[in-house]
């Protein structure tokens, strides 16, 4: 990290000290001339409070303090796992209207139980206002996954004809706008597994659960993983066709590129 600040005395030195949120300072630091200032050494994921004060040569102002927390380290082993059993582990959230939040859960308002281990990743509003809250995972490094993919549970109760929304986004970097993979808004009382591809991979690369109420009982997700995904695909989108009485016609999507297929 990197700390900078105004000097109100024309000095040209400083003493500084970083220590953990909320920790007392000693009552002298390190001394410095640099300003700005790198602090490393750091740990990720850590909330952090830094001093400086100005050393005038003949005396020393006071102490002036900023917190600040180190990001989470770039998860680069697969698969990477969430259960959300008491809590949501190294995942973010950020409520984009209203105040409700995801959080642990074992059970939705309506009793249907989390999928495994005693709880999920839980959003629920209960109201009719769009509220909405998103799920983000750490930076992920998916650039060694040939076929990288994301799966999770999810189970989503209407309260009568009122209905949740989920969608899935993904972005390849910090910068990027969230685009989305997936939109779910079929009501459910039992859970339903998804895969999804993850396009663009990148050293940087985040997805994310985007909740919006509609007034209904919430959106339960679990057993959530990004992994390796099989190097030959599911054909998908399968129909069929011109039936007559001895013949039909059958379609379906290639996804792996391929050129030859078994049927029977």
């Amino acid at each position: 990290a990197s700390v900078s600040w105004t000097a109100n005395s024309g000095e040209s030195a400083w003493e500084y000290q970083v220590v953990a949120g909320g920790a007392t300072p000693a009552e002298t630091g390190e001394e410095t001339p640099s300003n700005p200032l790198a602090l490393t050494g750091l740990t990720a994921n850590t909330l952090y409070d830094v001093y400086v004060r100005a050393n005038c040569g003949d005396s020393v102002s006071g102490w002036v303090m900023e917190s600040f927390t180190t990001p989470l380290a770039t998860q680069t082993s697969f698969p990477y796992c969430s259960s959300f059993d008491t809590d949501l582990g190294d995942w973010s959230t950020e409520v984009t209207q209203g105040t409700s939040n995801w959080e642990s859960a074992s059970s939705s308002n309506n009793s249907v139980a989390a999928y495994s281990g005693g709880g999920s990743a839980y959003y629920y509003s209960g109201t009719y206002n769009g509220d909405s809250s998103v799920l983000i995972s750490r930076p992920m490094d998916i650039t060694a996954l040939a076929s990288p993919q994301v799966t999770f549970q999810i189970a989503n109760p209407s309260w009568g004809t009122d209905q949740d929304v989920l969608e899935v986004w993904y972005k390849a970097t910090a910068a990027d706008a969230w685009s989305v993979l997936g939109t779910y808004s079929d009501a459910t009382t039992t859970f339903s597994e998804v895969t999804l591809n993850l396009p663009n991979a990148s050293n940087d690369y985040y997805i994310a659960f985007n909740a919006t109420s509609g007034y209904g009982y919430g959106v339960l997700i679990d057993d959530v993983c990004i992994a390796e995904g099989p190097s030959c695909l599911d054909p998908t989108d399968l129909a069929v066709s011109d039936i007559t009485t001895t013949t039909a016609s059958v379609s379906w999507t290639a996804n792996s590129g391929e050129s030859a297929w078994e049927y029977q």
